[in-house]
């Protein structure tokens, strides 16, 4: 069920220094008052160049004693956690407290109450090493120290990590990875225009820094060759994504670095959490105006991996976590890789190549294109932009902003600047799991430069159409990221549009739609289509743009799908998690204790969580080439669907015969097949 609710925003922020964009960083936010059993003191903590950072110790009354300390390096005031009215920017909710753990929270140098130990272009990682050594040496501290925090106490934490301060045990990371990245600031080539300027807005970054570096030049490959150092881990890391966040790609990448080139003795000990969230709602079952309730035991889950790395609790079930856990949103369950044998990567579990191409009269389909489909025609006018609304977007200053997963049926797609593609309704559930979510688009225009931006929704029953994620090419970069080539008005280009990393069920009976337009603004920064430099004061030119769809033109989304049975247990997916809520039971359990399996109450379509519904196949036989039998048991006198499936389980069930009647306790059915190949049967109890 979809639930309807609104939320407090956060603040996306980076910092600049030596010349050098480090990148850009952001915090969960929701308001929450002094941390529960916990009291703390000020404290200054000294720096190598003599200069000191202002901190705050927590604990638990009445004095702090020797324990496990957490460090909490923050640009966002360290006081503000003392009195609980944290602004969306200003930091985590509600760090996870245990009054097992001390806690230090540090002020940035130069900022707050650190602002005069500002030495410009200073390396904070050596702050983090220092303030790690200088905490073991305190009387408080056992002499093992961990990190955690949002984004840009994230990125702090890889930088503190990457110096090996030597009492440093292990990270905490969430939303936010290592590198700093042409795609941090530009998304296909397009200016990241909302999150720069909110950014900017507190002096944190230079916007004329990014704007004067609008390719992916030498300039950008120069920082990203500096920061791409995963070598340099050497302590356990807890990673912690989110599908809604502005980078999901990057995270994931981060992780799968830290898991082959982090230094060999913790490669294994690094594991990733990814749930659906957006930057600022990690560990909220809220989430846009959808709320998934199985989705707030975080905090829970980080403080088992401190209690393992940090008080070496060996027995307390951490060394059993799976490396990988992720949401399936949809389905509504955590997919972890003891569902896949092949890997303990994210990237490891086996999916399959599936496209949808578009067709006219706004259809999406598996069909590919005919030779004569006619075009679609749209106007893009830079003075009245498609606006951005919802998807993994941040204004921090300004709170009505709506974000995550929102409805764009009446505000966005009732406009005339944008063209709509929608598939059937699905008679089965599509499980997208991409790690390679594309739309290509066959378009031409009569500009020499034009956006192209996707929107991807789920549209349920009732005509909502709820945006998933979203993305944008710029024309002029269509080639390649490094390299501008204007169109030639009239000429038909290919325009990838490289979509985010995606796990989303679109259930049986809703529909998948890609909403195209020429503008996501202010998400991005509008093209002008004058085909002249770009993010210069010029007079804007509408562009006529036009989406081919045919036989030489097939415009297309390629995505990948999870099969249907990951774990092999003979048991589809999708039935488990709505039955069970989990992949982790193998079909020879009795969920229900009725006597019978959950591999044969699926099989018999009966209900696995109920004892009352006792059913189970006795034999499947092929009796001559055109006879199969079928029989099957009941304790009561219902009615029920027979349907067949050849090939694999993976295929398609089709319904072969309705209303059987069951006559306890023995029932054969009849029919002829003509098929040589295996055949699978379900049973389909009818209300």
């Amino acid at each position: 069920m979809w639930l309807i609710h609104h939320r407090n925003h956060l603040l996306n922020n980076m910092f600049y220094r030596n010349g050098w964009l480090l990148g850009w960083l952001l915090v969960v936010s929701t308001v929450w008052g002094q941390p529960n059993g916990l009291t703390y003191t000020s404290i200054t903590i000294p720096m190598r160049d003599t200069n000191n950072l202002a901190a705050d110790l927590w604990y638990a009354p009445p004095s702090p004693v020797g324990k496990p300390v957490i460090l909490i390096q923050t640009p966002y005031n360290r006081k503000l956690y003392r009195v609980g009215t944290l602004p969306g920017y200003a930091g985590g909710a509600l760090f996870p407290v245990n009054t097992n753990y001390n806690y230090v929270i540090v002020d940035w140098r130069g900022f707050y109450g650190s602002v005069g130990a500002a030495v410009a272009g200073y390396n904070r990682g050596l702050d983090g090493y220092d303030c790690t050594e200088w905490i073991a040496a305190q009387s408080w501290c056992n002499g093992r120290v961990g990190t955690w925090g949002s984004s840009a106490l994230g990125f702090i934490q890889y930088q503190t990590a990457f110096q090996h301060p030597p009492h440093l045990a292990c990270c905490n990371i969430q939303v936010r990875h290592f590198e700093t990245r042409y795609d941090d600031y530009y998304y296909g080539g397009d200016y990241r225009k909302e999150e720069s300027e909110s950014i900017a807005g507190l002096g944190l970054v230079d916007t004329n820094a990014i704007l004067s570096h609008p390719d992916e030049d030498t300039y950008w490959k120069s920082v990203e060759a500096i920061t791409d150092t995963p070598q340099k881990m050497a302590v356990p890391a807890l990673i912690v994504g989110g599908w809604f966040d502005h980078t999901p790609n990057n995270v994931l990448t981060a992780f799968a670095e830290l898991q082959t080139n982090s230094v060999a003795a913790v490669q294994n000990q690094h594991h990733l959490i990814f749930g659906p969230w957006t930057h600022e709602g990690v560990g909220d079952a809220a989430q846009g105006i959808l709320t998934f309730s199985n989705t707030t035991n975080l905090y829970d889950t980080e403080i088992q991996f401190w209690d393992y790395q940090l008080r070496n609790l060996t027995n307390n079930g951490w060394g059993n976590q799976p490396t990988v856990q992720f949401y399936q949103p949809g389905e509504n369950i955590w997919i972890d890789n003891r569902s896949w044998t092949n890997s303990a990567q994210w990237a490891g579990a086996t999916r399959l190549a599936r496209t949808f191409y578009f067709h006219a009269g706004g259809q999406l389909s598996t069909n590919l294109p005919g030779t004569s489909e006619s075009p679609d025609n749209y106007t893009y006018d830079p003075n009245a932009p498609t606006p951005s609304f919802g998807g993994a977007r941040f204004t921090p200053n300004d709170p009505t902003t709506l974000d995550g997963p929102q409805d764009e049926s009446t505000n966005i797609e009732t406009r005339s600047d944008v063209v709509i593609y929608t598939s059937d309704v699905l008679t089965n559930d599509l499980r997208l799991n991409a790690t390679n979510l594309l739309v290509t688009l066959y378009v031409a225009s009569d500009c020499t430069d034009t956006d192209f931006a996707v929107r991807l929704t789920d549209v349920d029953p009732a005509g909502h159409s709820i945006i998933l994620v979203q993305g944008i090419r710029r024309a002029r970069f269509r080639n390649s990221l490094s390299t501008e080539q204007l169109m030639t008005p009239g000429t038909v280009y290919a325009i990838p549009v490289q979509i985010q990393n995606l796990a989303w069920t679109f259930r049986q009976g809703h529909r998948l739609r890609l909403v195209i337009s020429s503008a996501d603004y202010p998400m991005y920064e509008k093209n002008l289509n004058d085909g002249g430099p770009m993010y210069t004061a010029v007079t804007p030119v509408i562009a006529h743009n036009t989406i081919y769809h045919d036989a030489a033109h097939p415009t297309r989304l390629d995505f990948q799908v999870l099969l249907d049975d990951l774990d092999g247990d003979g048991m589809p997916d999708v039935w488990e998690a709505d039955n069970f809520g989990t992949l982790l039971r193998d079909g020879t359990g009795d969920f229900d204790g009725d006597g019978v399996s959950d591999l044969n109450e699926y099989q018999a379509g009966t209900q696995p969580t109920n004892a009352a519904s006792v059913f189970r196949f006795e034999s499947v036989a092929r009796l001559s080439p055109t006879d199969l039998a079928v029989s099957w048991q009941s304790v009561s006198n219902r009615q029920y669907d027979l349907l067949m499936a050849t090939g694999s389980l993976n295929s398609v069930f089709l319904l072969v015969a309705t209303n059987l009647t069951a006559t306890p306790p023995l029932n054969v059915l009849h029919f002829a097949s003509y098929t040589n190949g295996a055949v699978f049967f379900r049973l389909r109890a009818r209300p």
